[in-house]
């Protein structure tokens, strides 16, 4: 058995992004570990929303720290 690649993700939470880490968290292959948010195109709280329904969305538990 393989070891999973371990993943931390820091996103600005755009749509390559979220793309992103639908694929990561949906790879048998992978482990993400966490999720950064910051401000990019968007604000941060505005990055902080899409991931977290992002990660909702493919069944990831979500905890949010600031």
């Amino acid at each position: 058995m393989h070891e999973k690649t371990k993943l931390v993700i820091d996103t600005d939470g755009i749509t390559d992004d979220i793309r992103a880490i639908t694929i990561a968290s949906q790879n048998p292959g992978a482990e993400l570990i966490a999720v950064t948010t910051v401000r990019g195109c968007i604000s941060v709280d505005q990055a902080t929303a899409n991931v977290s329904r992002t990660l909702r969305a493919n069944e990831k538990k979500v905890i949010l720290k600031t």
